[in-house]
């Protein structure tokens, strides 16, 4: 499990489709479906029902995203902080 594939549940839940999710993140498609695939092989369970209109959460997805967004949010704050950090060092 990575941070990675945490920012990629959260944008495919998003942007409704693999295909779409993977186009905003500027990655492939095959790129994106192998990465969820593969977190799902590790939660051994699924984490979105796909069909020809898009992707959409799982009961299961439901519950893991409510878990990651609020650490995604957390690890996106500390990296801000640490660029902040580091340009305050490079003025000093």
């Amino acid at each position: 499990m990575t941070v990675t594939q945490f920012k990629h549940v959260i944008e495919v839940e998003k942007a409704g489709s693999i295909n779409k999710a993977a186009s905003n993140l500027f990655i492939a498609q095959s790129v994106l479906s192998n990465s969820i695939r593969s977190l799902e092989d590790e939660l051994g369970r699924p984490i979105f029902i796909r069909t020809n209109r898009g992707s959409e959460l799982t009961s299961f997805g439901k519950e893991f995203l409510s878990y990651i967004r609020p650490i995604n949010m957390k690890i996106d704050q500390l990296i801000k902080r640490l660029q902040n950090n580091s340009r305050s060092n490079e003025l000093s």
